[in-house]
């Protein structure tokens, strides 16, 4: 089977490399090809792309290989619609085209149009919606609805990752295409084993240094109990959000590490603390669950589909107080939270594991393959 797939516009395996993206979304990729999968991954990168992955079963087309890469971003976006015609002959030898998120589907969808193959549109998080929330101009939400509603009619099967962006765009679209809007999950690695011993009390958090992961508040939280705080990622706004600190001293920003990196860090905090505004489905949640944290996360629709508060994990209202509440009798009665622990792995191991979403994917393929 040979699938297709359109990085997210803009996107090349450079950046996912620069990002620590890569490592993580290879470990998808070895699952799908050892169930049969041929993957050929078009990306907006240029020769040096094919320096990143080593796999025979994975063919690289850097587009900017192929065709001058414009530097005025109006001519590099309007060339884009001519991917398709520089690399017709490997489209016509794939069985199905897929897309990485929404941006860049319109690559996919002429594609699709032009050479008659199946197409799935995968979108991590929805885009209408954090468009919408982040308050972007009304161009770029009308640009992003409409996007979004012709990806959904030309696609055969639109993937969301939460019941939350299902039910959203069910809405919009009157539940016409409800059968095409088809929940897949992020994934997480999940292991058997995991250490408990020697867990620090400093709370850690995971995202990018922008406006909707809220930072603030936490550090409004760490600055309330004198907590010492941990924070990875990287943003616009690491130095407006560095002034915020009472004591710079228990504030740490460590800045971004891969993957891997990611996955032994969380296994030495007890306490996993996401402020978001707003949210897809999110990776670093799942794997701070996988790795044993205990979660206090905001009470938000697509996270509360995640957490049962008191159940596997906390849920909090953006109250200073509360999310302290919480923290300091983590840290006093940490062995009174075995559950909470046992159960948030428990949702990985069930609903979110690699193993599991590889298969689904595969089955997806498969469905639309032989019909």
């Amino acid at each position: 089977m040979n699938v297709i797939l359109f990085f997210t516009y803009d996107i090349s395996l450079k950046t996912w490399h620069e990002t620590g993206l890569l490592e993580r979304e290879l470990k998808l990729f070895n699952k799908l090809i050892s169930n049969g999968v041929n993957l050929t991954l078009v990306t907006y990168g240029d020769i040096s792309d094919l320096n990143f992955i080593n796999n025979s079963n994975i063919k690289i087309l850097p587009i900017y290989s192929l065709i001058k890469k414009p530097e005025n971003k109006i001519f590099r976006y309007l060339k884009s619609f001519f991917v398709p015609y520089f690399i017709r002959n490997e489209i016509k030898k794939s069985d199905i085209i897929k897309t990485n998120q929404l941006m860049g589907s319109w690559v996919a969808i002429i594609s699709k149009l032009f050479f008659r193959k199946k197409l799935i549109i995968r979108t991590g998080y929805d885009l209408l919606t954090f468009n919408i929330r982040d308050k972007k101009t009304t161009l770029i939400i009308i640009f992003t609805y409409l996007l979004t509603i012709i990806s959904i009619i030309f696609s055969n099967r639109y993937i969301v990752s939460s019941i939350s962006d299902k039910k959203f765009l069910n809405k919009i679209t009157l539940k016409i295409f409800y059968k095409k809007i088809i929940i897949v999950r992020n994934w997480v690695e999940y292991k058997d084993e995991v250490s408990y011993q020697n867990r620090t009390d400093t709370i850690l958090t995971v995202g990018r240094l922008e406006k909707q992961k809220n930072i603030e508040l936490l550090i409004n939280v760490a600055n309330e109990n004198n907590s010492s705080l941990d924070i990875i990622g990287s943003g616009s706004l690491k130095k407006e959000l560095m002034n915020l600190s009472k004591n710079p001293t228990n504030i740490n920003f460590l800045g971004s590490f891969n993957n891997s990196q990611l996955l032994e860090i969380y296994k030495n905090y007890k306490i996993f603390v996401v402020t978001s505004f707003f949210e897809g489905n999110p990776k670093s949640l799942l794997e701070a669950m996988s790795a044993g944290c205990i979660v206090v996360a905001s009470n938000i629709p697509n996270i509360s589909e995640i957490i049962t508060d008191g159940v596997n994990g906390y849920l909090h209202n953006f109250k200073v107080e509360e999310i302290n509440n919480i923290i300091e009798d983590i840290k006093k009665n940490y062995e009174n939270y075995e559950n909470v622990i046992r159960n948030s792995r428990n949702t990985i191991r069930d609903q979110f594991n690699l193993e599991d979403i590889s298969n689904l994917e595969f089955e997806i393929y498969k469905n639309l393959t032989d019909n």
